[in-house]
Order: C-alpha cells, then sequence, then structure tokens
C-alpha cells in the first residue's frame, strides 16, 4: 500500500480525518519517503488538496520533517488552486518556528502572496511575522511588514492580528504597537473586538 492510498480521496472519504490520522502516522514513524512522496504529487490535480493537508498537518507536528522542501512551498503559493496556495503558507508558517532565516529571506515574496491570497493565507502569513519577532536579528524587518499587516487589516481581522502580535512583541515595540491599536480600537464596529483590544491595552500598559 503506497502512501497515496492512505489519502481521505483514495478511500473515497468526504471529511480529512484520513489526512490528519496520516499525517501522525508519517511523523511516528520518521517516514521522510511518505513526505517526499506527498510533495512529489503537490501538482496532481486527483489527490494535491489530500497532500497538502497531510503536508501541513505533517508540518504542524514535526515541521523539521518538511523543512528541506521550503522552496517548494514557496512555489506552491503560486498556485492557481487556493487550497494548494493557503496550505503552502500554513507549512511555511510551521516552518517559521524552525526555518525563520528563510521566511526572512523570502519576506516580500510571502507578503505579496498574502496580499492577493486568501483570508486564510494572510492569517499565517502574520503569524509567521509574529514568530520572527522572537529573534532580535530578525525583528527589525519583520516589524516593518507586520505593521503594515495590522494597519491594513480589515476589522473582522484585527483582534485576532493584534493578539498574535502582542504574545511575542518585544517590550521596546510596544510604544508603536498601542498606538496602533488605540487609533483602531475607536472604529471598530463590535464591542466584542473593542474588548479584545481593550484587553491587550490593558496588558502593555502594566509591562
Amino acid at each position: 500500500m503506497t502512501i497515496l492510498s492512505k489519502l481521505a480521496g483514495a478511500q473515497g472519504l468526504k471529511d480529512e480525518s484520513a489526512n490528519i490520522l496520516l499525517a501522525q502516522e508519517i511523523v511516528d514513524q520518521q517516514n521522510e519517503a511518505a513526505v517526499a512522496e506527498l510533495m512529489a504529487h503537490l501538482q496532481d490535480k486527483k489527490v494535491q488538496n489530500d497532500c497538502i493537508k497531510t503536508l501541513y498537518e505533517i508540518a504542524g507536528r514535526q515541521p523539521e520533517m518538511v523543512k528541506p522542501y521550503f522552496n517548494d512551498f514557496l512555489q506552491a503559493l503560486k498556485s492557481k488552486n487556493n487550497r494548494i496556495q493557503w496550505g503552502a503558507m500554513t507549512a511555511i508558517y510551521e516552518l517559521s518556528k524552525v526555518a525563520p532565516s528563510e521566511i526572512l529571506l523570502h519576506l516580500d515574496e510571502l507578503e505579496q502572496a498574502a496580499q492577493s491570497g486568501s483570508v486564510i493565507t494572510r492569517d499565517n502569513f502574520l503569524k509567521s511575522l509574529a514568530q520572527l519577532m522572537r529573534h532580535t536579528a530578525y525583528q527589525e524587518p519583520a516589524w516593518k511588514k507586520l505593521i503594515k499587516q495590522l494597519q491594513e487589516a480589515p476589522d473582522n481581522q484585527f483582534a485576532m492580528y493584534a493578539e498574535e502580535t502582542a504574545a511575542t512583541l518585544p517590550k521596546e515595540y510596544a510604544p508603536p504597537f498601542t498606538a496602533l491599536l488605540e487609533k483602531r480600537i475607536v472604529d471598530l464596529p463590535k464591542e466584542s473586538q473593542q474588548k479584545r483590544i481593550q484587553k491587550i491595552l490593558k496588558k502593555l500598559a502594566k509591562g
């Protein structure tokens, strides 16, 4: 039985539970050949959706297993298949935890993909930027991209983006972040959104 035969579609399943189970199996067995096989079929329209799902589930469990394929995920961001595009950015977010230097090298390309992609693509780009803020050497270029994402974020995404940013933000970036939150909070249409921002502002005030 090949890896492809274990994918949800090959089994005639409607949900993706089989892909999630397969990802865990591949990680448990450290099956690098299986990862290579899944990557090799990302262009195969019959199985590509199942492949990308399994791959980013692997990345979420052990990103080192897909680290050698960073450039392949980068290329997949150009796919006309929206699922492949946002799935690739999801994997790249997981890779930002173990390969931040690769993210830094391709910030402009990733930003372009986020700007033209789906909400999920943009969400995972922002989360990747927040991960870069954990590393002193990468903070300045990451912050320039991050604050732009925050400034341009739709109201319904802004609170989540602010929370992701606050989770990794170094103290020296607190003043401009606070200023942005105070500027945007007054225009947020929902009380629930405003409360989430107020909670972040209180924490920032405490230092």
